[in-house]
């Protein structure tokens, strides 16, 4: 996440945002000098819809859970066949270095993410540990924002259970990981049919790595 600072002072040069039409109406930030991508993936209306009615209810955190999880093996499907658009960015030297980013930045972002990594033949293990970090920053953010509707609200907020739901779990990146290896047959496999030529894979990770 960062605040406070305007992308074009940190020298990137593409933005990929995968936010919808409807959520860019509402969070406009021009940005000059830089290409803006657009790959919507229409989740956060979605995403309010499901968790809207276990915000109230008692004892709702494995529901919220199950939810989530769900949410996630749907959005990997929707990013498979983007996938191959976000790849050929990272492929053009002129438009790196790349910011990422949807609503928030921790579910289809935290997800493309993911499968950048894996697609650079990261261990499964350094990937949950990348994804989880966002909590660290979401958890200082959200906690003070959310205080503040509960006092607002007289403390009839559910101020908890969205945080709750906000939350990044290690079990959802988990899923996404065993999805890519079981439904699709491995990320190479997840490549080749998002339309991406599996044989720039090795130009990709000399473009990224660093040894």
């Amino acid at each position: 996440m960062i605040k406070n600072q305007n992308p074009s002072e940190l020298n990137f040069k593409s933005v990929l945002n995968f936010r919808d039409p409807g959520e860019r109406k509402k969070n406009k930030r021009p940005i000059d000098n830089i290409e803006n991508i657009s790959l919507p993936l229409d989740f956060q209306n979605v995403t309010m819809e499901r968790f809207k009615p276990f915000l109230h209810k008692k004892d709702s955190e494995s529901m919220i859970s199950d939810v989530s999880n769900a949410l996630y093996l749907e959005i990997l499907d929707a990013i498979q066949p983007l996938f191959k658009n976000v790849l050929e960015v990272l492929l053009s030297p002129e438009r790196c270095p790349v910011l990422i980013h949807c609503h928030v930045g921790k579910d289809r972002t935290g997800i493309v993410c993911a499968l950048i990594l894996l697609a650079l033949g990261a261990e499964r293990q350094y990937i949950i540990e990348d994804y989880m970090k966002s909590n660290e920053a979401l958890h200082i953010y959200f906690r003070k924002m959310l205080l503040k509707r509960k006092i607002l609200s007289f403390g009839f907020f559910p101020s908890r259970t969205i945080l709750f739901a906000i939350t990044l779990r290690q079990r959802n990146i988990e899923s996404v990981l065993d999805r890519v290896a079981n439904h699709y047959g491995g990320i190479e496999a997840f490549l080749k049919d998002s339309g991406f030529d599996i044989s720039r894979l090795g130009e990709l990770k000399r473009n990224l790595l660093v040894e």
